[in-house]
């Protein structure tokens, strides 16, 4: 939960840099100089290395999940409303240009009242219920897009 670390980051950032400040100018010696300064930038690069390959894990993007918001940004009109079950990530919908629900909580007659015109899934046997009440305007082995009229 992000609400937390908002209040506490500016506070450890503080102490970091005061501790890093004291260890640099508390030894007035060269050789403890020498050894406070490799370890304070140390402990920076291996922050940020750490850091660096953790968060970039948070920015790849499937080659499916390209292809597929390719497909529905091509089959649906720009505007038009789509639900996905991406399990509530909004990747999908933000690549295709599309808003909608990034997941299927609802059964489809209650988002066509909510105005939902599309609905994408990946599960197959879900789709077989679907193409018996709705139009499937595409489907491949892995994709199911159905127009909710």
């Amino acid at each position: 939960h992000d609400y937390y670390q908002i209040m506490i980051l500016p506070a450890l950032a503080i102490c970091a840099g005061l501790g890093g400040a004291y260890l640099l100018q508390s030894s007035k010696a060269v050789p403890h100089r020498i050894f406070n300064s490799v370890l304070v930038v140390s402990i920076l690069l291996s922050s940020w290395y750490f850091s660096y390959f953790k968060v970039q894990d948070y920015y790849t993007i499937s080659d499916q999940t390209i292809k597929t918001a390719h497909i529905l940004a091509t089959l649906t009109p720009i505007g038009s409303l789509v639900a996905t079950d991406t399990t509530g990530d909004t990747t999908l919908l933000y690549l295709a240009d599309r808003k909608g629900f990034p997941s299927l909580a609802e059964d489809p007659d209650k988002m066509v009242k909510r105005g939902i015109q599309y609905l994408l899934t990946y599960n197959g046997d879900y789709a077989k219920q679907l193409k018996l009440l709705y139009k499937p305007i595409f489907y491949n082995d892995s994709v199911y897009l159905f127009e909710l009229k």
